[in-house]
């Protein structure tokens, strides 16, 4: 027996099957918009450790600029742009020397973001990742 024998003694296709379909049509519209969802709110934004003389306001000299407290506070990376998940124990004054070498990042002790990370929200003002791992003053 055929399926569309079977179809015709169960008595076709009427209200039910017709409203069961267009339920399902209705509902398969939203779900692209939905799988792309993740794409824009998931997204990780430019991030580095926070660092207590850097970030907090009480602590941050008033001399120094913010990129002065950044060059103190966490070491470069091989782009030479702040690295992302390390910070120096304490820091540094002698990298604003002019004569400051590559070398004098590498000699001092580091640590991973134990306090949390601060991110750019110039792109993204809120991402599930950054509302998921705030800092921690």
């Amino acid at each position: 027996m055929a399926f569309s024998e079977l179809l015709e003694r169960a008595g076709g296709v009427g209200l039910f099957q017709t409203l069961q379909v267009l339920t399902l049509l209705l509902t398969s519209v939203f779900l692209p918009s939905h799988m792309l969802l993740d794409n824009f709110s998931a997204a990780t934004p430019g991030h580095r450790c926070w660092a207590r003389m850097l970030d907090s306001s009480s602590e941050a000299p008033t001399n120094l600029t913010h990129e002065a407290l950044l060059l103190i506070s966490i070491p470069r990376g091989p782009n030479r742009e702040p690295q992302q998940c390390r910070r120096f124990r304490h820091p540094q004054w002698q990298l604003l020397a002019p004569n400051a070498t590559a070398a004098n990042w590498s000699e001092a002790a580091t640590e991973p973001c134990v306090d949390g990370w601060v991110y750019d929200r110039s792109t993204f003002t809120s991402t599930v990742v950054a509302e998921v791992s705030p800092p921690r003053p």
